[in-house]
């Protein structure tokens, strides 16, 4: 049996946890919002259609590490990102997520 860390298992839980969310707001009245293309992309899409990332901050490196599904990974939308949440060259570095 492989051993599985405390932050990969962790990892895989709020994973989980987003599966299941999606899931429940795929069915009938419980899609978080009224706009009409919002429900629709959320009932006729699964999970992984969209590419995800988010933004840390490494206390300890003084750095903030944009993770980012790989098809976000284009210098003109790490640009957009990086100016969207004031982030300036060499504050940050990209990894996959």
């Amino acid at each position: 049996m492989d051993h599985i860390g405390g932050r990969d298992l962790a990892h895989r839980c709020r994973a989980l946890r987003r599966y299941e969310v999606w899931t429940n707001w795929q069915k009938p009245r419980r899609t978080p919002s009224t706009d009409h293309s919002i429900v629709s992309a959320i009932i006729e899409h699964e999970y992984e259609h969209f590419p995800r990332g988010r933004i840390v901050y490494h206390t300890k490196d003084r750095q903030f590490v944009l993770y980012a599904d790989r098809r976000l990974q284009q210098d003109r939308t790490i640009v957009a990102i990086a100016e969207q949440f004031d982030l300036s060259p060499g504050s940050f570095i990209v990894r996959s997520d």
